[in-house]
């Protein structure tokens, strides 16, 4: 491939693609529009917030407010309804303005409540007006990817490291503050949404503020590290301002309907939290259809969000109950999925999803011929689930995605604080009328929706990347159910396994179509890229991945009904290894001593040793070439990770590893091999480094 040197706008777009985030607007526009006439006080030229925009000494302003006063709505309103800019041009005092913001939600993706994401969303926004100043920005990167090829430079752009991403943030400001020709103005809302260290976070925002080019407008709870940490700058407490916003939103929504006591009575209870009084319309209104709002029903409400979601959720009658629990359990389990995983493709479950979760049983999902859905009933299906959704929850949950794509439309809380009752104890009572395992019912759906997708149209394809995502979050369902679950997670993935071969295009031809299956399946092209791959016959792939994703019981029960056949293909105990002491940010779990039992009980050899097979142009008396075996595979985790410093010494940790090591030894693992895993490593003995490891631990 030839090494050409692209024009430096094709750079520029390359690096500005690669920063740019999936559905980058999604919290933003998520957040509830301010109401008609709101935020007037905010046009008065002698308030805290106008002598911010304007004095050069202030940099820095905190907005700070209750769990749900209406922080993120003020600053959605701020950035694109108030006019942010002409209010700007007093300190811009003529110099180019940039505008960007970050809108942390710890309810949303990864990149939507971490570092990561804030950078990169920053960083994307500021050179995306700027692109001149890309090269400067990232010179090392620009340098490195000037002289790649394609193919090298997708590769080099697809995953950025967090310490890059500050290096690039903090040379953008020092390069605005040494042309002294442009001026930076940031809002980054839910501080307290941040998943890091708040300190992290604070850290950032003040230093961004000692150029005097950078203004920083921030929001959040006010708790204690940011009061002390902004307790000299200048500020606003949300609460104290927004009653006539309040009055004016729950005129309009009671309007005929209640008198002005009941309306006073109303912005009373909801004492300065904006959501209260929003949840305490849609009850006012759900009860009353139409009629006349007394005092009484406002007096039935309790005061506080919990206190409110509590006589909501709980109060209702079983049947309802037992639906909002439902719902509320899928998506919990698809954020543990997503907290696990650390990727953002697993993030939220959609409308389709749990159509599908709720609607077939688990018989119906099994079947090993399934008549495909007319249009009709999918779209039947997906308003009356979405009803009863949003019905049963009452309205504490929101469907947000393509207006035209019912079906693509994912579900999540309606606000933080919703979240946080659900996952506290008055939810997990809520909980408990959930009569299924939620991970069972979502890996369900996950198999359903190959079977019977929202289109309506099976598709039969070649290209596993597009199943991947999918593929990911129903094993990691699998391994995250109860154990009282585990026959039904059986049965469903060895439907899906099932499913994925008749949907998947197979080329390898061979006489023997077990071979032919074990060089070119589904499961198979998971493992890597296909130059990694090449040749290599796995040993069952599928159960391959299985024991890869830690579904410990499924493993056991597939030895042990004989479904495994072992063959010369690559060692099923390698997969054990891998994440030995470190899940290295893989979406993959730490090793389990019990699913390594059921391998070496089942028989296989932990020394066992594959040969390779001899590339196309390999010589006729080349030597062969062997497969490090699972055992040595095992030391050398040990030796990466006591270089590393990753052996964990806490006693869960470190009798989960020892009992992984001690399993190997107990079926005759070779104490005597030679280990050393890279040039950085000593060339020494298994019993020598595991007496070295023995001493790390503090084992005598």
């Amino acid at each position: 491939m030839s090494r050409n040197h692209p024009h430096e706008a094709l750079l520029n777009e390359a690096i500005l693609d690669a920063l740019a985030l999936p559905n980058a607007d999604a919290r933003e526009e998520q957040i509830v529009e301010s109401h008609a006439g709101s935020y007037k006080w905010l046009g008065d030229p002698a308030g805290p917030l106008d002598r911010f925009l304007n004095d050069s000494s202030q940099r820095l302003f905190w907005i700070s407010g209750r769990p749900g006063s209406g922080k993120s709505t003020l600053l959605r309103y701020l950035k694109h309804r108030s006019g942010l800019s002409e209010r700007l041009r007093r300190w811009g005092a003529g110099h180019r303005l940039h505008i960007a913001s970050f809108f942390f939600w710890e309810s949303g993706l990864v990149s939507q409540r971490s570092l990561e994401g804030l950078f990169r969303s920053l960083l994307h926004q500021l050179l995306s007006s700027c692109p001149a100043l890309i090269r400067q920005v990232f010179h090392s990167l620009y340098v490195e990817i000037q002289s790649a090829t394609t193919l090298e430079r997708v590769r080099r752009l697809a995953a950025w490291e967090i310490e890059d991403l500050a290096a690039a943030y903090d040379a953008f400001l020092d390069i605005i503050h040494r042309q002294g020709e442009q001026k930076v103005f940031l809002l980054l809302d839910g501080l307290d949404e941040f998943e890091g260290n708040h300190s992290e976070i604070i850290r950032l925002v003040e230093s961004a503020t000692r150029h005097s080019d950078v203004k920083v407008c921030v929001s959040s709870r006010p708790w204690r590290i940011f009061e002390e940490a902004f307790s000299n700058v200048a500020q606003l407490r949300l609460q104290d301002v927004t009653r006539n916003d309040m009055q004016r939103y729950v005129t309009d929504r009671l309007a005929g309907q209640a008198s002005d006591s009941v309306i006073d009575a109303v912005v009373e209870k909801a004492e300065g939290v904006f959501f209260w009084s929003t949840i305490a319309c849609n009850e006012l209104q759900s009860r009353t259809k139409g009629a006349a709002v007394r005092s009484e029903d406002v007096e039935s409400l309790p005061l506080g969000l919990d206190a409110l979601y509590r006589h909501l959720l709980t109060e209702a009658p079983e049947s309802t109950c037992k639906m909002a629990a439902t719902y509320f359990s899928l998506i919990l389990a698809r954020e543990d999925v997503c907290m696990f995983t650390r990727n953002d493709e697993t993030a939220l479950v959609t409308a389709w999803e749990l159509v599908l979760a709720t609607h077939l049983d688990h018989d119906q999902a099994t079947m090993r011929h399934m008549d495909s859905m007319a249009k009709e009933t999918i779209r039947s299906l997906l308003s009356e689930t979405i009803a009863q959704i949003l019905d049963s929850t009452r309205r504490l949950v929101q469907f947000s995605g393509p207006e035209d794509g019912l079906a693509h439309q994912s579900v999540s809380f309606y606000h933080r604080t919703v979240r946080t009752w659900v996952r506290g104890p008055d939810g997990a009572k809520l909980l408990q009328y959930a009569k299924d395992d939620p991970h069972s019912l979502l890996l369900r759906s996950v198999l359903l929706c190959w079977r019977i997708p929202s289109s309506g149209t099976l598709r039969r394809q070649r290209n596993v990347s597009g199943w991947w995502s999918r593929i990911m979050t129903g094993f990691t369902h699998a391994r995250l159910a109860s154990d009282i679950a585990q026959g039904q997670i059986f049965d469903l993935l060895m439907c899906l396994n099932e499913t994925l071969n008749d949907l998947y295009l197979a080329r390898v031809e061979s006489e023997d179509p077990r071979e032919a299956h074990a060089l070119d399946n589904w499961a198979r092209s998971c493992f890597g890229t296909l130059e990694s791959r090449g040749r290599t016959p796995y040993e069952d792939a599928f159960l391959a991945l299985a024991v890869s994703f830690g579904l410990t019981s499924f493993v056991d029960r597939y030895l042990k009904e004989g479904r495994y056949e072992p063959g010369n293909g690559y060692p099923l105990l390698c997969w054990t290894t891998r994440y030995l002491f470190d899940r290295q940010s893989s979406i993959y779990p730490l090793t389990d001593p019990a699913i390594v039992h059921a391998l070496l009980r089942f028989g296989l050899d932990p020394n066992q040793r594959m040969l390779l097979p001899k590339k196309r142009e390999a010589k006729d008396d080349e030597p062969p070439n062997y497969l490090a075996s699972p055992w040595k595979m095992c030391l050398e985790s040990v030796q990466q990770a006591l270089r590393r410093g990753w052996v964990e010494r806490s006693p869960p940790e470190k009798s989960r590893w020892k009992q992984v090591i001690e399993l190997f030894l107990e079926y005759n693992a070779d104490r005597n091999v030679t280990v050393q895993t890279t040039h950085k490593d000593r060339r020494e003995k298994g019993s020598v480094l595991l007496d070295r490891l023995d001493a790390w631990a503090g084992d005598d």
